[in-house]
């Protein structure tokens, strides 16, 4: 990993000789080339002044507004406003320009039409250019043959293009929102979105070329498509396409809106080596590869949707719940190459469903809670201990292991934290009040609780009901086991990293990763969680990552990539933690 800073905007990168050089196109008519290894600069290019000698002040003291690599042909095409499409042969240095009428020009005549955007086909092979025109052309160039291809006239006036890894197929983003799939060898559309949502900033294909990304809002929306035209065009590489397969016939047109038909991602959970755990409301439960994106398998298929998944790592223990009241603990095993879930529990509870459930830390006893009162039963028998714990109804409460005694159950409630013991739900008569430092909205519940930094404090986490409660967290220290009653305070010198604090997500290494309220995935040191300027600021996810789903499910697997619920997917951030930035808060800038 390195870090290079540079002058102007960069146009276009691209890596070369087997990924060891990167070439940075910026936008002063600067070629830029790294050893990509170690971040060094091997050469700097201007281009521009060979550029002016041969066509004079055509270009002179101008800057250009989009450029775009093809390595195969070593050539870069380059866009001024109101010029010819520059074609640098950065290797032979020489020079060719192409116009909308006759692709090469000799660059005498005046040109009417500029350039919006551009874009080579990413197939090794391929020779094509395509350009929009602020006429509201497309143009296709075959730069090998010098030639302008095909004219689509008024095709509209795009101004983001993105091609697939194929070569095959081209996207186009305009300024209303609308964007086209378009064959790259005859420009004939083969797909169509249209949206209410304008602000197209960015668009891109997965690298199997079936999916389409398309974000908006500078970043704060972000869609994945799978058009049935894409899959359609899975046909071996050697075989012949026919005029049939890309007729217009085929070209579907839909609009932007939400698919009932799809089954919505409502529970997550990390399983090993970046493997994570998906549970779906069509009450499925699926294990995914982070590294591939795909399902390893379906293990298993519950009676409703899925609330709830929670994977013990040290037993291979994963427990499940659903809307139906129904909690399974499976076994997760590698059998045979193929990863299989073998029941070692179930449960079924009436009336509320389950409200709660967590396993001790050795996992062979489950806590249940349905209709308000709280049961420990053994994995093995399943029949329920003595004991119980009831709880006053539409009063929020959560569970939790108390982080250095296994033999004893945490309850919070409100803002009364209670300990039991896990044998029996028997009280170890401890009662601690919390003293807060700051009163609670009246409608606010509390959410959750978690042990943090190192097993050496208690989070707590409140929200309440529309978007005009803002959440709140507050840390506390482990409760002492001595009988008595007891009060505590929130850990005052803390309390300025919670009150960043949205969504408490999890731990990775020395890590403690949440959602900050700005709306950044936030991480900060276990051993310096009281300074709120030491709270690290590394990605802002897209808005519509976060507000999907009717609940947040964000997780953080065992290799820091950052798992977020989006709809029927999971968006999975890579190397997410790795670097972090400077953000200026509003309330610190005031």
């Amino acid at each position: 990993m390195w870090t290079a800073g540079i002058q102007k905007e960069c146009m276009d990168l691209a890596f070369v000789d087997d990924e060891r050089v990167l070439l940075v196109a910026l936008q002063n008519n600067v070629l830029l080339t790294y050893n990509a290894l170690d971040g060094t600069v091997l050469d700097t290019i201007e281009w521009a002044r060979r550029l002016q000698g041969r066509y004079g002040d055509k270009f002179k003291s101008k800057f250009p507004l989009t450029a775009t690599f093809k390595t195969e042909l070593s050539t870069l095409a380059i866009v001024y406003r109101g010029q010819d499409i520059v074609l640098w042969n950065y290797e032979e240095d020489t020079y060719q320009l192409y116009n909308h009428d006759t692709g090469l020009s000799d660059g005498l005549t005046v040109q009417m039409a500029s350039v919006n955007t551009l874009l080579f086909s990413r197939s090794p092979e391929s020779s094509l250019l395509v350009a929009s025109y602020t006429l509201a052309d497309l143009v296709l160039f075959d730069v090998r043959l010098k030639k302008v291809k095909v004219t689509v006239s008024k095709a509209g006036a795009y101004y983001r293009l993105s091609a697939s890894p194929d070569g095959r197929t081209f996207a186009a983003g305009a300024n209303d929102g609308t964007i086209k799939l378009y064959d790259f060898e005859t420009l004939r559309v083969v797909y169509t979105i249209r949206s209410e949502d304008h602000a197209i900033t960015t668009l891109a294909f997965n690298h199997d070329s079936v999916r389409l990304f398309d974000i908006r809002g500078n970043g704060r929306s972000c869609r994945v498509w799978e058009p049935a035209a894409l899959l359609r065009r899975e046909i071996e590489t050697e075989s012949v396409r026919t005029p049939s397969t890309y007729s217009r016939d085929n070209h579907e047109d839909v609009i932007d809106r939400n698919d009932d038909n799809v089954s919505i991602v409502t529970a997550l959970a990390c399983h090993k080596e970046g493997r994570y755990i998906v549970g779906k409301n069509d009450a499925t439960v699926w294990l995914f590869d982070s590294h591939s994106g795909k399902a390893v398998t379906q293990h298993f298929k519950l009676h409703a949707s899925i609330t709830k998944l929670g994977f013990h790592k040290e037993h291979a223990l994963l427990i499940s719940v659903d809307t139906a009241g129904y909690l399974f603990v499976h076994r997760l095993q590698l059998e045979r190459d193929e990863w299989c879930a073998k029941e070692v529990f179930q449960h079924q509870s009436m009336g509320t469903g389950v409200q709660h459930s967590i396993m001790n830390l050795k996992c062979d006893r489950v806590l249940i809670c349905a209709n308000d009162k709280a049961a420990v039963y053994p994995i093995r028998s399943g029949q329920a201990f003595d004991g119980s714990i009831n709880h006053e109804p539409e009063v929020s409460y959560a569970f939790t292991n108390h982080p250095t005694n296994p033999n004893i159950l945490i309850s919070a409630h409100r803002q009364t934290v209670r300990l039991y013991s896990w044998q029996n739900l028997a009280s170890v008569n401890v009662e601690i009040v919390i003293n807060l430092s700051q009163d609670l909205e009246p409608d606010m519940q509390l959410r959750g609780i978690a042990p943090i930094l190192n097993n050496s404090a208690l989070i707590l986490n409140y929200s309440g009901h529309g978007p005009r409660v803002k959440p709140r967290a507050f840390s506390i220290p482990i409760p002492v086991t001595s009988p008595g009653s007891h009060e505590t305070k929130g850990i005052a010198h803390q309390q300025a990293v919670c009150d960043q604090m949205e969504y408490y997500i999890g731990s990775y290494q020395d890590l403690e990763i949440f959602l900050g309220t700005d709306g950044w995935i936030c991480s900060v040191n276990k051993t310096s969680f009281k300074d709120k300027d030491e709270v690290l600021h590394h990605f802002m996810p897209p808005s519509d990552w976060v507000r999907a789903n009717p609940r947040l499910v964000i997780n953080v697997t065992d290799l820091g990539d950052i798992l977020f619920a989006w709809k029927g997917e999971v968006a999975v951030v890579k190397h997410g933690l790795d670097k972090d930035y400077e953000v200026k808060r509003v309330a610190d800038a005031l």
